[in-house]
């Protein structure tokens, strides 16, 4: 079972939009496999999570975020991780056709230690004509789960506690362009990781 509570506010006129959230989940799941050993998996996660939208202008908005995670297993045996997370963004429209996204997020794992990760991404928009060509660069950080390290889910899915967490870089390039007044749209986008 999962629910989540979340409550919502305005305030000076619309200038600051917050959000604030509370998650708690409960998971409980038996493998039963001829010739296969029963695995019985249990666990729980806890979120809380801040997200507030400062419009700074009409073409300027910071975006700020805080999230506290505390996940816990308790079969096959007893495990916890807890991660604390941090991000900032800037959406931007600098002029007519330039707008802009900048990231960064903080997270601080438990068990991995914290990694700082980024996203660069602009576009230039040509209205008359449809059209918008788009960039990002950007890294990533994923930590293994602890269902990945201690649970398993024979015959599909074995853990391995040696998991250690993935780093990525990547950027990409590429164009969108509407058609028929903007009832049809195709584009195509080249990646890198």
């Amino acid at each position: 079972y999962a629910a989540r509570l979340t409550a919502h506010l305005a305030s000076f006129d619309g200038v600051l939009d917050q959000t604030v959230g509370l998650a708690y989940s409960h998971d409980r799941t038996d493998v039963v496999q001829p010739q296969t050993p029963a695995a019985l998996n249990t666990g729980e996660r806890r979120k809380a999570d801040w997200q507030g939208n400062i419009h700074l202008a009409a073409s300027d908005t910071l975006v700020l975020g805080a999230e506290y995670e505390r996940d816990e297993i308790d079969q096959p045996l007893a495990a916890s991780v807890h991660i604390s997370s941090g991000y900032a963004e800037l959406q931007s429209q600098l002029g007519e056709h330039l707008f802009s996204a900048l990231n960064v997020r903080y997270d601080d794992n438990s068990l991995f230690g914290s990694k700082v990760t980024y996203r660069f991404a602009p576009a230039w928009v040509i209205q008359q004509s449809d059209t918008k060509l788009k960039a990002s660069v950007g890294s990533g950080f994923k930590a293994p789960t602890l269902s990945q390290l201690y649970q398993n889910f024979p015959p599909f899915f074995y853990a391995n506690p040696n998991l250690q967490p993935e780093s990525s870089t990547g950027w990409d390039a590429g164009f969108e362009q509407g058609l028929a007044a903007g009832t049809l749209r195709f584009g195509a986008t080249y990646f890198y990781n």
